[in-house]
C-alpha cells in the first residue's frame, strides 16, 4: 500500500438511536476483523466511546427517545474526532446507528468548519422533534448540525453546518417534513434514480465543482450501509427498496480520490444479528471500509 496517514478507529457501540439491539455488535466486530486484515499496519489505535445503560437514563421525551444518553455519547465522540483530527489521524467511527453522525461530524466541524459531507444514505436524517414520525434520534442527526432541533441536540455542534455544505448520496424515503425542508433549503439530495439515470460520474462531478465553489477543502463521509438495495445488503434494520448497487459504491469510491481531502467515515446501520451464516453482509462491509481508507492513500499521491 502507499504511504498513508495512520487510522484512528472509534467505536461507538449505540442502538439507542434506532431503538433495536444488534447494531451495537458491529464495532467490536468490524474492528477485529480490521485488526487481522492487510490494513492492520495502518491502524495505530482504538479508541472506545462509553456507552451509559438505559437505567442510567433520565429523560422521557417521546419526541427523541433516550435523548439524555443521545446527547452525552455524542458530546464526548464529538471531542474525540476534534482530538484525532488535530493529530492528522484518518478518524474512522464504527457504529451503531447513524445517530453517532451527530458527534462525529460536530468533531470534524470543531476541525473545520467548513468542511462539507457527504450523507451516503437512503434516509434523509433530517427530521427535527417535531417532524419525526418515530422520535427515533438515528432520523435527526443532519437536523441537529444544521441547528434546526430544539432540544439538547442542537447543542451538541459547537459549529452548525452550513446546509450547502452536505451532499446526500442514495436518498430515497424522504418523510414529509424532511420533504419540505430540502425545498426550503434547497439541499442538494441525490437520489438512486437521480444516480441510475445521470450516472455516479457525473453526479460526483457535480458535488466536486460545487464543493470547488464553496472552498471545501475536506470531506466527512457519513456512510450508512441502508443506502444499499436490500437485496444487496439485507443485514440492515430500516431497508428501503430501489437502492444502490455494488456498481454504485465502485464508481462512487474510485471517484473520491479527486474531491477535497476525506479526513473522516463514519461507517453506520450494520446489524450483525440480520446477517446470514456465511456472514455475506460483514464481508461486503469489511470491503466497503478497506476500500474507503484506501481514498487517503491514493489522495496522498496526487
Amino acid at each position: 500500500m502507499s504511504e498513508m496517514k495512520k487510522i484512528s478507529i472509534i467505536k461507538v457501540p449505540l442502538w439507542y438511536g434506532r431503538g433495536r439491539r444488534g447494531v451495537e455488535e458491529a464495532p467490536a466486530l468490524l474492528t477485529a476483523a480490521l485488526q487481522e486484515s492487510e490494513l492492520q499496519s495502518c491502524i495505530d489505535k482504538t479508541i472506545d466511546i462509553y456507552i451509559p445503560t438505559l437505567s442510567e437514563d433520565a429523560s422521557n421525551n417521546m419526541n427523541a427517545k433516550h435523548l439524555q444518553s443521545i446527547v452525552a455519547i455524542n458530546r464526548n465522540l464529538a471531542q474525540v474526532v476534534e482530538r484525532e483530527l488535530a493529530a492528522h489521524q484518518l478518524v474512522l467511527t464504527i457504529g451503531g446507528d447513524h445517530s453517532i453522525g451527530l458527534g462525529s461530524v460536530s468533531g470534524s466541524l470543531m476541525h473545520d468548519e467548513n468542511m462539507g459531507v457527504i450523507w451516503y444514505d437512503a434516509h434523509g436524517d433530517m427530521n427535527t422533534e417535531s417532524t419525526s414520525p418515530t422520535g427515533n434520534v438515528h432520523g435527526m442527526p443532519v437536523a441537529a448540525l444544521m441547528g434546526l432541533c430544539k432540544t439538547e441536540l442542537n447543542a451538541v455542534p459547537k459549529k452548525h453546518i452550513k446546509p450547502r455544505n452536505i451532499f446526500w448520496i442514495g436518498a430515497r424515503d424522504l418523510d414529509k417534513g424532511e420533504q419540505a425542508l430540502a425545498e426550503q433549503l434547497q439541499l442538494h439530495i441525490y437520489s438512486t434514480n437521480d444516480i441510475h439515470h445521470r450516472g455516479m460520474e457525473a453526479v460526483l462531478q457535480e458535488i466536486r465543482e460545487t464543493m470547488e465553489k464553496q472552498q471545501i477543502k475536506h470531506l466527512h463521509l457519513s456512510f450508512d450501509v441502508d443506502a444499499f438495495d436490500p437485496q444487496l445488503f439485507p443485514a440492515t434494520d430500516v431497508k428501503v427498496p430501489d437502492g444502490l448497487w455494488m456498481e454504485d459504491f465502485d464508481t462512487f469510491v474510485s471517484l473520491l480520490p479527486s474531491m477535497p481531502e476525506l479526513t473522516a467515515i463514519d461507517l453506520v446501520e450494520y446489524n450483525p444479528k440480520m446477517d446470514n451464516d456465511q456472514k455475506e453482509c460483514l464481508n461486503k462491509t469489511l470491503y466497503f471500509i478497506e476500500q474507503l481508507l484506501r481514498v487517503n492513500a491514493l489522495q496522498s499521491e496526487q
